[in-house]
């Protein structure tokens, strides 16, 4: 039987909770062609909401071609180009002839070319003759914009894990192609395609798009909205009622504060839950199931600890204690952070490794919520 509680994968449909206005935004983008970042941290629901919008614009008779690509394991410029040239027009073509086609009409001028022999040993058909120019370049990451504007359906290209383009040797030229690709297509009233820059490293991800100001006007950010408790009571009550099984609203909304709303930890919890009970979920429980949820991600916890420089740890356990004014002569004093650059050189460190966000007023937010319940908790038993 189907679990009401999913958390290994998106969801969509009936089991996606919440976050209407983040649709309809993401909708309304596709819509008008414009690009979006959206960016937040790892199973912060970001998939979903991409693939609901994509389902509701298709239950409007709206069509649309989609591909996606993830940068998560692609470190080199040529690597890079030939995934994203095949995934743009796998979305076209459905044939090695009709591969062929695409690459004559539009990249003939290119070094890329179609490799019979390459195709016929493993899933892929570019190849590159030479040395890659910056025409050739330009050539590959317009090729979504310039063939989608010859089809009656709307283009969008999902670029997962986008932060990773950092890791690319050339990413200052890339970037500034993009930029420049972006920016000529959305002065086209015939732009029929939409990209969607997504990334689960926050604060890369907002180094690039608000920091850097390249995309400033050109991609808009869609910031995944919090899921309010009570949508999240509701969900959890009705997928218990169906397996007529019954947990305390009480116990459901303690889960949520301590795990800040996060729809997947809750529902990673709630479904230990629902396999450990057999009609009323107890508290003990719902304890034993989050004692269940830490064991599987403490390794990873303790790596990040491990991790830490000694500065580094001071800083966190500042914030932990629920300071702000990091600066301030009394806080370098007591957690010996040695000065007030030394503090900036440790935000920036912690933002780096993806541990807490800083807003414009220097409030720190953690970004992993079950890590900061185990740093609470367990760690510096808070």
């Amino acid at each position: 039987m189907d679990s009401a509680f999913i958390y290994d994968t998106y969801v969509t449909g009936k089991n996606f909770i919440a976050r209407k206005s983040d649709l309809e935004d993401l909708q309304n983008a596709i819509l008008h062609k414009r690009c979006v970042s959206i960016y937040a941290a790892a199973k912060s629901g970001k998939k979903s909401l991409i693939k609901n919008s994509l389902q509701c614009l298709y239950l409007k008779n709206i069509q649309i071609k989609y591909a996606e690509l993830s940068l998560i394991s692609l470190r080199q410029l040529d690597e890079f180009l030939i995934v994203l040239l095949e995934k743009v027009i796998r979305a076209f073509a459905s044939t090695p002839l009709e591969y062929k086609e695409i690459l004559n009409k539009y990249l003939c001028d290119t070094c890329f070319f179609f490799d019979e022999k390459k195709l016929s040993n493993i899933d892929s058909f570019i190849s590159i003759n030479g040395e890659l120019s910056r025409e050739d370049i330009l050539s590959a990451l317009s090729l979504a914009f310039r063939i989608s504007k010859n089809e009656s359906k709307c283009f969008v290209l999902l670029l997962e894990e986008f932060q990773n383009i950092d890791f690319i040797e050339q990413v200052y030229e890339l970037l500034h192609m993009f930029k420049d690709i972006i920016m000529q297509y959305n002065e086209d009233e015939a732009n029929n395609c939409v990209i969607i820059f997504s990334g689960s490293s926050y604060n890369a991800m907002k180094d690039i798009f608000e920091k850097r100001r390249l995309f400033t006007n050109l991609v808009s950010n869609i910031k995944l909205s919090n899921i309010e408790e009570s949508y999240i009571v509701e969900h959890i009550s009705q997928g218990f009622l169906k397996s007529g099984k019954v947990m305390e609203k009480e116990s459901i909304q303690k889960l949520c504060t301590d795990l800040n709303n996060n729809i997947y930890y809750i529902q990673h919890a709630i479904a230990i839950c629902d396999y450990m009970s057999k009609g009323y979920i107890v508290d003990a429980t719902v304890l034993s199931a989050m004692q269940q949820l830490i064991s599987i991600h403490e390794p990873r916890f303790r790596t990040i600890m491990n991790s830490l420089t000694n500065f580094q740890f001071s800083l966190l356990k500042a914030i932990i204690d629920g300071h702000r004014k990091f600066s301030a002569v009394s806080i370098i004093k007591d957690y010996n952070l040695n000065s007030s650059a030394n503090v900036k050189r440790l935000k920036d460190a912690l933002m780096k490794k993806e541990i807490i966000s800083f807003s414009d007023d220097d409030e720190a937010r953690f970004l992993d919520p079950l890590f900061e319940y185990w740093l609470r908790k367990i760690f510096f038993k808070k």
